[in-house]
């Protein structure tokens, strides 16, 4: 299939679509002229964020109308056991593929890292925080910790390289994956999501990874107490996909 058949296809209609990701800006950092034309079709567009929304207007035709989730809904049975404040940080992703992890794993010993996700049995750094396995995404209540960790790319500094870049447009499945698990989310301060979590008081925000442990030993017993409650107000909103909506 090319451009040329979509083009056509979809000529005459009134189009609507939710994007769920976007391969060429993932992983070669910009929109390929492929996605471009044939998003350039659509009449309306749900977006991940704000951000986002602004990436397209850059570069699609003008004229199309967006909306934006702010967050992915997502269905599970969502956890309400209380957690407590602790330096034990959960990270649920494919650790072979997050480049960061090792020199994450490494420079914070500190920290009581719990892992969920793909990881390779030669992984050299598994001996050094406590991995949990696969899990289904629908199965949340056995996640265990005190804080999610949404982070990615090549360093623990700052999200660099393509795939880090990316979490400045997107919202990842994991941040909504967290938010019905009950944990309190640490994110990027440049990410998208940076701005929803502060907005919600349900987390903090870091500009490197090194700056955890400090920011986890100044919350208090009731600023976690806090953001615990008010993930708990926001769940029903991602359960019901109340912000999905035209």
């Amino acid at each position: 299939l090319n451009a040329l058949f979509y083009s056509s296809f979809l000529e005459k209609k009134y189009l609507i679509t939710l994007l769920h990701d976007i391969n060429s800006v993932r992983e070669k950092g910009e929109l390929s002229g492929f996605e471009n034309k044939v998003l350039s079709n659509f009449d309306e567009i749900i977006v991940h964020t704000p951000e986002m929304q602004t990436y397209f207007e850059q570069r699609l035709r003008p004229g199309i109308k967006y909306h934006y989730l702010g967050c992915f809904p997502y269905i599970a049975v969502p956890d309400k056991e209380a957690r407590q404040l602790s330096k034990q940080v959960c990270f649920a992703g494919n650790i072979d593929k997050s480049v960061f992890f090792s020199d994450f794993v490494f420079e914070n010993k500190d920290l009581d890292l719990i892992v969920y996700g793909s990881c390779s049995s030669n992984n050299a750094m598994k001996n050094k925080y406590e991995y949990k396995g696969v899990f289904k995404p629908d199965i949340i209540g056995h996640l265990e910790g005190s804080w999610g960790l949404v982070w990615d790319g090549d360093s623990t500094e700052t999200c660099s390289g393509t795939w880090g870049s990316y979490l400045k447009i997107i919202a990842p499945h994991k941040f909504s994956l967290y938010v019905l698990a009950g944990l309190p989310l640490i994110v990027w301060k440049d990410s998208a999501m940076a701005k929803l979590v502060e907005m919600k008081n349900i987390g903090i925000t870091v500009t490197s990874l090194s700056e955890i442990s400090a920011r986890i030993s100044a919350v208090s017993d009731n600023d976690y107490k806090e953001y615990c409650a008010n993930i708990l107000k926001f769940q029903p909103v991602l359960l019901k996909g109340e912000n999905v909506c035209l």
